[in-house]
């Protein structure tokens, strides 16, 4: 699967495999890489983290909260 400059949707991303996917997809070479997840307080600490982390930091880092139980809440997410 090629990766580099690449756009990735990772949701419930914002902390365990998620967010080690996110890590991986940014050394791979992803261009933008959008976490979706129901925690804002971990969301907020991603982010902090992410412009901390010299290997990383020049991927975009995209972090919305979204319920996935919520269909309305998806379709106008990935509408942005």
């Amino acid at each position: 699967m090629k990766i580099q400059n690449q756009n990735v949707l990772i949701t419930g991303g914002a902390s365990g495999i998620g967010k080690l996917m996110a890590i991986e997809m940014a050394k791979k070479g992803a261009k933008n890489i959008v976490i979706w997840d129901i925690d804002q307080e971990n969301l907020n600490r991603l982010q902090k983290e992410w412009q901390n982390n010299q290997n990383i930091k020049h991927v975009n880092l995209i972090t919305q909260y979204c319920d996935l139980t919520n269909k309305e809440q998806i379709y106008e997410l990935a509408k942005k």
